[in-house]
């Protein structure tokens, strides 16, 4: 279930990090976390394959997943690209992001 977005809510993007030093794009082969789920700060919330292997992909906030963009099974996504897009807990969490 996706959570309620309403003006005034704050949200974080996530992009698709580097995950090894020669890395310029991914595939995404399967996502562990839905549209709906509570994150929390480290848990794994995809599996991304890489040039040289396929690795987790860690949530670095906590919130809320809002929106997957980027589905099972894309492939070349560069670094960078926005994949999913996250409801925050709270405003202090927002301010903490930022600094």
């Amino acid at each position: 279930m996706t959570p309620n977005l309403k003006v005034g809510d704050y949200l974080f993007i996530v992009q698709l990090p580097s995950l090894s030093p020669t890395m310029e794009k991914g595939a995404i082969q399967k996502w562990l976390k839905a549209e709906g789920d509570q994150l929390s700060e480290g848990d794994v919330l995809a599996q991304i394959e890489t040039d040289k292997a396929t690795m987790d992909f860690e949530t670095p906030e906590e919130g809320y997943l809002a929106r997957i963009l980027q589905p099972d099974g894309t492939k070349d996504v560069p670094i960078g690209a926005v994949s999913i897009v996250c409801k925050l807990v709270s405003l202090y969490l927002l301010l903490t992001v930022q600094t």
